[in-house]
């Protein structure tokens, strides 16, 4: 989650890669500082934008539709949803914006707890039952419906394909936390 985030401009004919290092947790100073670390190591450019941000809220088609969850507007209150826009499409090359709902009561408020693209038209989006999460099953069938109206950074239609979540259960070191678990919070490797 506190990666850096690469990108590449290709503006002189060469591809060039960049670190976009947004800020992590401010009490996690050391994770914070990894991103900017390696670019130095590594002679990469590094541009720091900002803004308080974790890679498990951020997805992107490759074609510039880039998804955070509303977690991203909540824990950034200084900045318009307009300006949060501005900011992703001016570091990461993002077209359009959608900021769904996250879980209620998941603390990190990731859009990777609850979805993954599969491919620039394709969104897998988590689904409770009424009977295991009510409250959670009205938000992801919200955002669904978001995820399936709003169309890829090509203008494409994106199908919505839904797949279960699985049960929380209680945290026995936190009574008062759950322990979530997803399928959606996962690496590709093509």
């Amino acid at each position: 989650d506190f990666g850096p985030m690469g990108i590449v401009s290709t503006g002189s004919g060469a591809a060039t890669l960049s670190f976009v290092d947004f800020r992590y947790y401010h009490p996690r100073i050391y994770d914070d500082e990894i991103p900017s670390d390696l670019a130095k190591e590594w002679g990469i450019n590094v541009f720091r934008p900002d803004l308080d941000f974790e890679g498990g809220n951020f997805m992107t088609t490759s074609d510039g539709l880039c998804v955070a969850s509303k977690g991203a507007q909540w824990f950034n209150p200084q900045f318009s949803q307009s300006a949060l826009e501005a900011i992703y499409k001016d570091y990461l090359g993002c077209k359009k914006m959608i900021f769904p709902t996250p879980l209620k009561g998941e603390g990190t408020t990731h859009i990777d707890m609850f979805s993954k693209f599969g491919s620039d038209t394709t969104a897998i989006i988590a689904e409770y039952t009424a009977g295991q999460d009510a409250d959670n099953k009205a938000i992801l069938d919200a955002d669904a419906a978001l995820f399936a109206a709003t169309p890829n950074g090509s203008g494409k239609a994106i199908t919505v394909t839904r797949i279960p979540m699985a049960n929380n259960t209680p945290d026995a070191s936190a009574p008062n936390e759950k322990i979530w678990r997803t399928y959606t919070n996962s690496v590709t490797l093509a």
